[in-house]
């Protein structure tokens, strides 16, 4: 069955899941998350689902405090926003607080909390082209540190030699 873009379905749906921890509250932690993709065969990832669970922040009385997470297919050292070209998903948790003991959260991920494309056939969420992609989370004005765990869901996939070097080159060179 064909997909997409020259892409020809290699496997059934997938699960893969990754975590990021903070070793030190309030500081940006990414981890690598491998794929089981084989290049020579021009394999790829095709993203068709994607549910973030980070940890909530604290609740620190008369201010505000935050988690970021995000999914990357490359590695980063900061955050980035949801219109950079690696970013596969990204997430912000807010609270904010009066001092009196009253708190207000915010929440606002993208592309949503728990995406799902509708039909993996002839949809998906992006195509992830190298043996990687990578899970980051950074807290602010959190007395504890952060955490966010990923699961994406798709498919590998076989892409023809132009695509997949089309793929290759747009994913290193972003």
């Amino acid at each position: 069955m064909e997909v997409n873009m020259g892409l020809k379905i290699g496997s059934q749906p997938l699960n893969i899941g990754g975590q990021a921890v903070e070793a030190v509250a309030n500081t940006f932690t990414t981890a690598r998350v491998n794929l089981p993709l084989n290049t020579l065969e021009r394999q790829v990832f095709v993203v068709t689902d994607m549910l973030f669970d980070s940890e909530t922040p604290d609740n620190v009385a008369a201010g505000g405090s935050r988690v970021l997470a995000q999914c990357t297919k490359t590695q980063e050292t900061a955050m980035l926003s949801i219109n950079d070209p690696n970013v596969i998903g990204f997430q912000n948790q807010t609270i904010v607080s009066d001092g009196a003991g009253a708190c207000c959260s915010f929440e606002n991920t993208a592309p949503g909390h728990e995406y799902s494309t509708g039909n993996p056939k002839t949809d998906y969420i992006t195509v992830i082209s190298t043996p990687d992609f990578f899970v980051s989370v950074q807290g602010t004005a959190n007395v504890t540190t952060s955490s966010t765990s990923i699961r994406l869901r798709g498919f590998m996939a076989v892409a023809t030699a132009d695509v997949y070097a089309a793929l290759v080159t747009e994913e290193l060179n972003a």
